[in-house]
Protein backbone atom coordinates (compact mmCIF):
# COMPACT_ATOMS: atom_id res chain seq x y z
CA UNK A 1 0.00 0.00 0.00
CA UNK A 2 1.24 3.74 -0.54
CA UNK A 3 1.69 4.37 3.08
CA UNK A 4 1.89 8.46 2.32
CA UNK A 5 -1.57 8.33 0.79
CA UNK A 6 -3.06 6.56 3.41
CA UNK A 7 -1.55 8.57 6.06
CA UNK A 8 -2.92 11.67 4.29
CA UNK A 9 -6.15 10.26 4.00
CA UNK A 10 -5.79 9.12 7.83
CA UNK A 11 -4.43 12.56 9.36
CA UNK A 12 -6.71 14.78 6.69
CA UNK A 13 -10.08 13.23 7.70
CA UNK A 14 -9.52 12.26 10.94
CA UNK A 15 -11.62 14.94 12.57
CA UNK A 16 -14.39 14.34 9.63
CA UNK A 17 -14.61 10.77 10.99
CA UNK A 18 -14.76 11.36 14.62
CA UNK A 19 -17.74 14.18 14.09
CA UNK A 20 -19.31 10.88 11.53
CA UNK A 21 -18.79 8.12 14.63
CA UNK A 22 -20.18 10.32 17.21
CA UNK A 23 -22.93 11.87 15.75
CA UNK A 24 -25.93 11.85 17.56
CA UNK A 25 -28.06 9.95 14.96
CA UNK A 26 -25.72 7.14 14.93
CA UNK A 27 -24.52 6.77 18.68
CA UNK A 28 -27.70 4.35 19.63
CA UNK A 29 -26.72 1.75 17.04
CA UNK A 30 -23.85 1.17 19.75
CA UNK A 31 -25.92 1.76 22.96
CA UNK A 32 -27.70 -0.88 24.92
CA UNK A 33 -30.63 0.96 24.93
CA UNK A 34 -31.14 0.97 20.90
CA UNK A 35 -34.53 0.49 20.15
CA UNK A 36 -36.17 -0.35 16.64
CA UNK A 37 -37.14 3.69 16.65
CA UNK A 38 -34.08 4.71 16.86
CA UNK A 39 -32.40 2.35 14.53
CA UNK A 40 -35.13 2.88 11.65
CA UNK A 41 -34.01 6.57 12.05
CA UNK A 42 -30.24 5.88 11.47
CA UNK A 43 -30.87 3.41 8.40
CA UNK A 44 -33.21 6.32 6.58
CA UNK A 45 -30.20 9.03 7.38
CA UNK A 46 -27.80 6.59 5.67
CA UNK A 47 -29.66 5.80 2.97
CA UNK A 48 -29.30 8.77 1.14
CA UNK A 49 -25.16 9.53 1.27
CA UNK A 50 -24.69 5.63 0.80
CA UNK A 51 -27.13 5.33 -2.44
CA UNK A 52 -25.39 8.99 -3.81
CA UNK A 53 -21.89 7.93 -3.60
CA UNK A 54 -22.58 4.32 -4.75
CA UNK A 55 -24.35 5.05 -7.65
CA UNK A 56 -22.47 7.41 -8.69
CA UNK A 57 -18.96 5.53 -8.03
CA UNK A 58 -20.33 2.39 -10.02
CA UNK A 59 -20.61 4.63 -13.09
CA UNK A 60 -17.13 5.16 -13.44
CA UNK A 61 -15.89 2.59 -11.38
CA UNK A 62 -14.79 -0.26 -14.17
CA UNK A 63 -13.82 2.68 -16.52
CA UNK A 64 -10.48 3.02 -14.24
CA UNK A 65 -10.54 -0.22 -12.14
CA UNK A 66 -11.97 -2.80 -14.35
CA UNK A 67 -10.75 -5.88 -11.63
CA UNK A 68 -12.04 -4.29 -8.63
CA UNK A 69 -15.43 -5.62 -7.70
CA UNK A 70 -17.83 -3.68 -5.36
CA UNK A 71 -21.40 -4.66 -5.10
CA UNK A 72 -23.90 -1.52 -4.11
CA UNK A 73 -24.97 -1.98 -0.13
CA UNK A 74 -27.35 0.86 -0.42
CA UNK A 75 -29.86 -1.79 -1.57
CA UNK A 76 -30.42 -3.60 1.58
CA UNK A 77 -31.20 -0.49 3.93
CA UNK A 78 -33.67 -0.95 1.44
CA UNK A 79 -34.58 -4.17 2.81
CA UNK A 80 -34.10 -3.57 5.93
CA UNK A 81 -36.34 -0.39 6.40
CA UNK A 82 -39.01 -2.25 4.67
CA UNK A 83 -39.06 -5.17 6.89
CA UNK A 84 -40.11 -1.95 9.32
CA UNK A 85 -43.16 -1.30 6.68
CA UNK A 86 -40.76 1.95 6.29
CA UNK A 87 -40.26 2.10 2.54
CA UNK A 88 -37.64 5.00 1.78
CA UNK A 89 -38.68 7.71 -0.38
CA UNK A 90 -37.39 8.22 -3.86
CA UNK A 91 -34.42 10.78 -3.66
CA UNK A 92 -32.52 13.37 -5.97
CA UNK A 93 -29.15 12.11 -5.88
CA UNK A 94 -26.57 14.84 -5.06
CA UNK A 95 -24.69 15.37 -8.71
CA UNK A 96 -20.86 14.96 -7.52
CA UNK A 97 -18.04 14.34 -9.94
CA UNK A 98 -16.09 11.10 -9.05
CA UNK A 99 -15.16 10.47 -12.68
CA UNK A 100 -11.10 9.74 -12.47
CA UNK A 101 -8.83 7.60 -10.49
CA UNK A 102 -8.29 9.45 -7.73
CA UNK A 103 -12.26 10.92 -7.26
CA UNK A 104 -13.00 7.17 -6.98
CA UNK A 105 -9.83 6.11 -4.49
CA UNK A 106 -11.15 9.17 -1.92
CA UNK A 107 -14.78 8.02 -2.06
CA UNK A 108 -13.72 4.24 -1.60
CA UNK A 109 -11.61 4.81 1.06
CA UNK A 110 -14.99 6.32 2.66
CA UNK A 111 -17.27 3.48 1.77
CA UNK A 112 -14.46 0.17 2.71
CA UNK A 113 -13.32 2.63 5.77
CA UNK A 114 -17.12 2.20 6.70
CA UNK A 115 -17.24 -2.08 6.41
CA UNK A 116 -14.77 -2.08 8.84
CA UNK A 117 -17.07 0.38 11.35
CA UNK A 118 -20.34 -1.74 10.43
CA UNK A 119 -18.43 -4.91 11.73
CA UNK A 120 -17.66 -3.21 15.00
CA UNK A 121 -21.51 -2.38 15.30
CA UNK A 122 -22.76 -5.38 14.19
CA UNK A 123 -21.79 -6.60 17.38
CA UNK A 124 -23.91 -4.46 19.19
CA UNK A 125 -26.82 -5.71 16.74
CA UNK A 126 -26.62 -9.50 17.07
CA UNK A 127 -28.05 -9.04 20.83
CA UNK A 128 -31.31 -7.36 18.90
CA UNK A 129 -34.00 -8.70 16.83
CA UNK A 130 -34.05 -6.06 13.96
CA UNK A 131 -33.18 -6.62 10.24
CA UNK A 132 -29.19 -6.21 9.93
CA UNK A 133 -28.68 -6.75 6.20
CA UNK A 134 -27.18 -3.70 5.74
CA UNK A 135 -24.32 -4.16 8.48
CA UNK A 136 -24.04 -7.85 7.59
CA UNK A 137 -22.83 -7.26 3.97
CA UNK A 138 -20.01 -6.14 5.58
CA UNK A 139 -18.84 -9.02 7.83
CA UNK A 140 -19.79 -11.58 4.63
CA UNK A 141 -17.94 -9.19 2.17
CA UNK A 142 -15.82 -11.50 -0.16
CA UNK A 143 -15.10 -8.93 -2.34
CA UNK A 144 -12.07 -6.55 -3.40
CA UNK A 145 -12.77 -4.65 0.40
CA UNK A 146 -9.98 -3.06 2.52
CA UNK A 147 -7.03 -4.69 1.13
CA UNK A 148 -8.31 -4.00 -2.52
CA UNK A 149 -8.37 -0.59 -1.73
CA UNK A 150 -4.88 -0.27 -0.24
CA UNK A 151 -3.74 -2.13 -3.45
CA UNK A 152 -4.92 0.22 -5.63
CA UNK A 153 -3.35 2.85 -4.24
CA UNK A 154 -0.23 1.85 -5.63
CA UNK A 155 -1.86 2.92 -9.35
CA UNK A 156 -0.39 5.25 -11.22
CA UNK A 157 -1.65 8.85 -12.38
CA UNK A 158 -3.38 9.48 -8.63
CA UNK A 159 -3.16 12.72 -7.57
CA UNK A 160 -3.03 13.02 -3.42
CA UNK A 161 -4.84 16.01 -3.28
CA UNK A 162 -7.66 14.81 -5.11
CA UNK A 163 -7.88 11.56 -3.41
CA UNK A 164 -8.41 13.60 -0.05
CA UNK A 165 -10.82 15.90 -1.19
CA UNK A 166 -13.07 13.54 -2.75
CA UNK A 167 -13.08 11.47 0.59
CA UNK A 168 -13.34 15.00 2.92
CA UNK A 169 -16.40 15.35 0.24
CA UNK A 170 -17.66 12.27 1.32
CA UNK A 171 -17.44 12.33 4.90
CA UNK A 172 -19.50 15.74 4.80
CA UNK A 173 -22.28 14.06 2.49
CA UNK A 174 -22.73 11.88 5.34
CA UNK A 175 -22.47 14.22 8.32
CA UNK A 176 -25.17 16.68 6.01
CA UNK A 177 -27.06 13.89 5.80
CA UNK A 178 -27.49 12.64 9.31
CA UNK A 179 -27.45 16.09 10.75
CA UNK A 180 -30.72 17.08 8.57
CA UNK A 181 -31.99 14.36 10.37
CA UNK A 182 -31.44 14.94 13.71
CA UNK A 183 -34.49 17.33 14.37
CA UNK A 184 -36.81 14.17 13.46
CA UNK A 185 -34.39 11.37 14.93
CA UNK A 186 -34.48 13.44 18.43
CA UNK A 187 -38.31 13.75 18.31
CA UNK A 188 -38.86 10.24 17.71
CA UNK A 189 -36.35 8.88 19.80
CA UNK A 190 -38.45 10.15 22.51
CA UNK A 191 -40.80 7.13 21.75
CA UNK A 192 -38.00 4.84 22.28
CA UNK A 193 -38.34 5.63 26.42
CA UNK A 194 -41.59 4.23 26.15
CA UNK A 195 -40.75 1.37 23.79
CA UNK A 196 -37.62 0.70 25.27
CA UNK A 197 -38.68 -3.21 25.76
CA UNK A 198 -40.28 -3.73 21.89
CA UNK A 199 -38.32 -5.05 19.35
CA UNK A 200 -38.79 -6.44 16.28
CA UNK A 201 -40.77 -10.09 16.27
Amino acid sequence: MDRELLEALRTQTQTLHRQLDSHEVLKPLVSPELCSTSYANALKALYFPQKTLETILLTHLSNFFPHYIYTARYPLIEKDLIQFNNHPADIFLSTKDISNKSKILGTLYVLEGSKLGAKQILRQLEKKRLPTRFFESALADNQSGWKGFAELTHSEAINATETVAAAVDAFNLFIEALSQNLTNSETRNETCLINSKLQLA
